[in-house]
């Protein structure tokens, strides 16, 4: 079952299948491992997800992985908003696009 995530500052982003990342429009983003989460084309650190919350630790920016396979999915409606979170120290709000 796929499990539908929120940036931080509470838009919605996409969801996770497995250990893959996409987009409400079915664009392969990234992967997990573990909580982080690497570009789908890069392999570079995006993020990492904290309860249903995507965020970028500022600090791993320099972090890369193998990149996976490309995927697709079908594009999905967006979910409501949600409320905004205080942004952690050393952190950054996860990018829309």
């Amino acid at each position: 079952m796929d499990r539908w995530l929120w940036t931080w500052s509470g838009a919605s982003f996409g969801f996770q299948d497995g250990d893959q990342l996409f987009g409400q429009d079915g664009s392969h983003v990234g992967k997990f491992v573990e909580s982080e989460i690497f570009d789908a084309r890069t392999g570079r650190y995006l993020g990492e997800v904290i309860d249903d919350r995507l965020i970028r630790k500022v600090s791993k920016a320099h972090k890369v992985r193998t990149p996976p396979s490309p995927r697709t999915r079908s594009a999905r409606a967006p979910r409501a908003p949600r409320s905004p979170r205080v942004m952690r120290v050393g952190y950054e709000d996860w990018p829309l696009g």
